[in-house]
């Protein structure tokens, strides 16, 4: 029995979140030849001579979920807000020493 054929191949489409001119034009998959599949970005650019091209990137690998769909991977937690040192408790005037030196 034969394996089933995978299907090399992928889509882009309108980036929806696109906030940025840094940010991609279109957005989508790609599978490669092992099944594996990847996001895909392009920037729509134009050259000196005026003709128009795309720049692509191969992004990390989608993880799969268990229900079959795809999801980017989750980004790195937030660092845990930096704890500031409790201020010393400042002195009270009455604690002071009498004893000036002038």
């Amino acid at each position: 029995m034969d394996a089933p054929a995978i299907k090399v191949g992928g889509s882009l489409r309108k980036n929806p979140r696109k906030e940025k001119e840094s940010q991609a034009d279109l957005v989508g998959k790609w599978t490669d030849h092992t099944g594996k599949q990847y996001w895909l970005s392009a920037w729509r650019n134009v050259g000196n001579d005026g003709n128009v091209y795309f720049s692509l990137k191969l992004g990390a690998a989608v993880e799969q979920q268990s229900q079959g769909g795809y999801q980017p991977r989750q980004a790195a937690p937030a660092p845990a807000p930096v704890r500031q040192a409790a201020a010393a408790p400042k002195a009270n005037v009455l604690d002071m020493d009498d004893d000036i030196p002038f």
